[in-house]
């Protein structure tokens, strides 16, 4: 899997174009940046000098950002909107740092085949594993470790029990 996701990343990284500005509107919200259909036709020593250029200005921009904190009680949709820019900024900073690393690998290693720029580039191109993930108990293909058995009967609450009373609306009660 680890070799998978190295392949996909060094796809991106010699691929992709440089995002299109945000778009400009009357309102003072973050709108992310367009993403380009159309792949980079730019050399792999190129494109890493438009990454790193790119990383840098996200680096910086994520730095001001930072700095210019919303007030503590100021309205919820300014602080919705400066958490978003600041996951948007972070997301971005990573993903660039991967395809820098990822294309300083392959310039490196001056190899044109994928088996033998995987034999260099190692650990480098392979993200963190993710934690220790537990199995969902909703998957009818994993085996669930800790579920309670069939036969048990779980307690509900009072609000979770089914009535069966019979359901007499007010305006009706002089009939029955």
């Amino acid at each position: 899997m680890s070799s998978w996701i190295s392949r996909i990343n060094l796809a991106a990284a010699l691929l992709s174009s440089p995002p299109f500005p945000a778009a400009v509107g009357s309102q003072r919200r973050f709108a992310r940046p367009i993403l380009p259909a159309a792949p980079s036709r730019s050399p792999p020593e190129e494109q890493h000098r438009a990454h790193e250029e790119w990383m840098e200005r996200v680096a910086q921009e994520l730095f001001e950002h930072q700095r210019n904190l919303p007030e503590k009680r100021g309205r919820a949709r300014d602080l919705d909107e400066y958490r978003v820019k600041k996951e948007y900024l972070l997301y971005e900073r990573r993903r660039y740092e991967t395809y820098v690393q990822v294309l300083e690998t392959w310039i490196n290693s001056g190899a044109q085949d994928l088996e033998g720029w995987e034999a260099q580039a190692g650990a480098v191109a392979a993200p963190p594993e993710p934690p220790n993930l537990t199995k969902a108990h909703s998957s009818p293909s994993l085996a669930p470790e800790n579920a309670p058995p069939a036969g048990v009967r779980v307690k509900r609450n009072i609000s979770e029990r089914r009535t069966v009373r019979k359901v007499i609306p007010k305006r009706n009660k002089n009939l029955l």
